[in-house]
């Protein structure tokens, strides 16, 4: 998982990156309906998690495997982090952070 991604210009430089390491794979948008945002809460849109940043709407990005997989999952204009870190002082972030963080836990050791 790759977390606290902003701007066109770093998916594009993170892109470039992960070519020189998986060539063979290509990063793809991953949305709502995939099963890594349902594999224990059930979660219809992509939470925003931003702190002080006002970006765009968040997305998702991955590489999936022959058997389609997740092996890399970006989160992109989001920072899932950040509502961990500070889920005391904004429980709602922090809720919605702790969901994802969950799933992407269920998802990987149960795929």
């Amino acid at each position: 998982m790759v977390d606290d991604s902003w701007g066109a210009g770093g998916l594009q430089h993170f892109a470039g990156q992960l070519r020189r390491v998986l060539p063979e794979y290509t990063l793809e948008e991953i949305t709502s309906d995939h099963p890594i945002f349902h594999s224990f809460y059930s979660i219809d849109k992509i939470p925003s998690i931003q702190g002080r940043r006002r970006m765009s709407a968040p997305k998702c990005y991955g590489i999936t495997d022959e058997k389609g997989r997740l092996m890399v999952l970006l989160n992109w204009d989001n920072d899932i982090g950040d509502g961990w870190e500070w889920a005391v002082s904004d429980p709602y972030e922090g809720l919605k952070a702790y969901k994802l963080g969950i799933n992407y836990i269920l998802y990987s050791l149960s795929h």
